[in-house]
């Protein structure tokens, strides 16, 4: 009956181990059904069929959930329920900003209200005998009896982590569920649940702005999030008075004025650790910019705080003027504040071509230049951490950056 687990089929039994807690056993394709000997066992098949439900049922395996793959099994995005409601519902975890993002989600909601569930063969089925230990978790929190799942991967890298969207069974949205996939994405995940909890505790005129954590702690040799939803409406993609208010109240949490001096000796010291290594060219240009950074500076004294990390219009929200804000996995303590603006309209120039600034051409003051030079370097400190896929671009995108400020006169 059991199979290992082959080629395309090896990542979905590492998301599928992830979200119900253990070892799944995978069905194979032809095989008799044979029940397993273990009270607690969790089965797993890529060929859904109603013999297999027949056999699953009639041998007690009474919790079941299937789900459609999208787009498919190679190249797992999200995996949604395939009841049309949950289904539906399960598909607010993807809210895009691009022409071409859009119509797809379009597309895909209207084939979804016209029945389709998903191709046969990008379907995965769970089963169990008891309720999943997740199950168990959110009906203790939240009081569901029944709860529902669909689950997003995002991109991949080091950082990756499963974001469950729990749903009551008429697709209600509880909240989400963050399980690490890597051991990165561990302290990400921790940093984010500190975060929060940090900010609820400091700030009531937050509450409205971020999530709550409904629960978290060790799970399964790892670590859980459990934190609250969210308005629906996406934030907007132009950075306006919304972002202008939000970060006035998070930069009075928290915050201390670090002298320049200070701040270009920390990052002096965190750039030496890595110049072994870069090329001459990169050391020469970090060293310039940190020679340049101290220059404008001097003794003056920069706003530092609790910064998001990755302040960008796909992770917000809005309801009646006010901007949530979520995916807190990047907050940093006792940075510039500013870098936070620095990485919206960076990110949403890259991405969405929206050139509402231009850097480092629009940047009005000396103080705002040498923060600009800080944040590059702390930029490709970053990607050269992360390690991901596209290192060598960002990095020569910061360094292009870079360049074109230290052009201009001190």
């Amino acid at each position: 009956m059991l199979t290992e687990s082959k080629g395309e089929n090896r990542r979905m039994t590492i998301i599928c181990k992830t979200f119900a807690g253990c070892e799944p056993q995978v069905l194979g394709e032809t095989e008799d059904f044979v029940p397993p000997s273990q009270e607690n066992s969790v089965l797993i098949s890529f060929h859904t069929s109603r013999r297999l439900r027949h056999d699953l049922e009639r041998n007690r395996f009474t919790h079941v959930q299937e789900f459609s793959i999208l787009p498919d099994r190679s190249q797992p995005r999200w995996l949604l329920p395939v009841k049309t409601s949950l289904m539906l519902s399960g598909l607010k975890l993807y809210v895009p900003f691009s022409i071409r993002g859009s119509l797809f989600k379009s597309l895909l909601t209207g084939m979804i209200r016209l029945g389709w569930k998903g191709q046969t063969s990008t379907k995965v089925l769970l089963a169990s005998r008891k309720p999943l230990p997740l199950q168990a978790l959110v009906s203790e929190v939240t009081g569901e009896k029944q709860p529902e799942f669909a689950l997003s991967l995002g991109n991949v890298d080091q950082f990756h982590a499963l974001v469950v969207q729990v749903m009551r069974p008429d697709g209600e949205i509880l909240g989400y569920i963050k399980l690490p996939l890597t051991v990165a994405a561990v302290e990400c995940v921790r940093n984010e649940a500190k975060v929060l909890d940090h900010l609820w505790e400091s700030s009531s005129a937050l509450h409205p702005h971020v999530p709550r954590v409904l629960h978290s702690g060790d799970w399964e040799n790892d670590f859980i999030l459990f934190q609250s939803g969210g308005p629906r409406k996406p934030g907007p993609p132009r950075f306006g008075k919304m972002h202008e208010d939000f970060l006035g109240l998070l930069q009075d949490v928290n915050f201390v004025e670090k002298p320049g001096c200070q701040l270009v000796e920390e990052f002096d010291r965190s750039w030496r650790c890595v110049e072994g290594s870069l090329d001459l060219e990169w050391r020469r240009v970090g060293q310039d910019a940190l020679r340049t950074a101290g220059q404008l500076l001097g003794e003056t004294k920069l706003r530092c705080g609790l910064i998001h990390g990755d302040f960008a219009p796909w992770n917000t929200r809005q309801q009646d003027g006010q901007l949530y804000v979520f995916d807190w996995e990047s907050a940093k303590w006792q940075l510039p504040t500013m870098w936070d603006i620095f990485r919206f309209h960076e990110r949403t120039s890259i991405l969405l071509n929206e050139k509402q600034v231009r850097y480092p051409d629009d940047l009005k003051s000396p103080i705002e230049r040498a923060s600009f030079l800080l944040y590059c370097l702390h930029s490709v400190l970053e990607a050269l951490e992360a390690r991901g896929r596209h290192v060598d671009a960002k990095s020569q995108h910061y360094k292009d950056q870079i360049l074109r400020c230290l052009s201009r006169p001190v």
